[in-house]
């Protein structure tokens, strides 16, 4: 039986949160893995990262990231989040509570 089958996912959207894109090898690892899995289940796939840029460009090596979305990690402290206002990514917060489930 393929893993694909055994995981329980529900809901069409999938967010990802964690510790990615701080060059934490391991992490980005369990990351590729995850989205593999989620990609045969055909999931709108959110990944939501320090650095969006430095991820997908890591995992453009490996796998097709168009069905993908990127989004900024929440703020925080208050530097992080007077930037993440004056940056305006505060307009992803509607892709974070579109989502159905979330995988930390």
């Amino acid at each position: 039986m393929p893993i694909s089958k055994q995981l329980d996912i529900h809901g069409k959207k999938v967010l990802l949160a964690g510790f990615w894109s701080h060059q934490n090898m391991g992490d980005e690892l369990i990351l590729l893995g995850n989205i593999k899995l989620l990609q045969q289940q055909q999931k709108q796939i959110y990944v939501v990262a320090h650095d969006p840029q430095w991820i997908k460009d890591f995992l453009e090596q490996s796998i097709d990231t168009q069905d993908i979305t990127f989004l900024q990690e929440l703020p925080r402290g208050i530097r992080s989040t007077r930037n993440y206002i004056r940056s305006k990514k505060y307009k992803q917060i509607k892709s974070f509570l579109a989502t159905d489930t979330v995988i930390l």
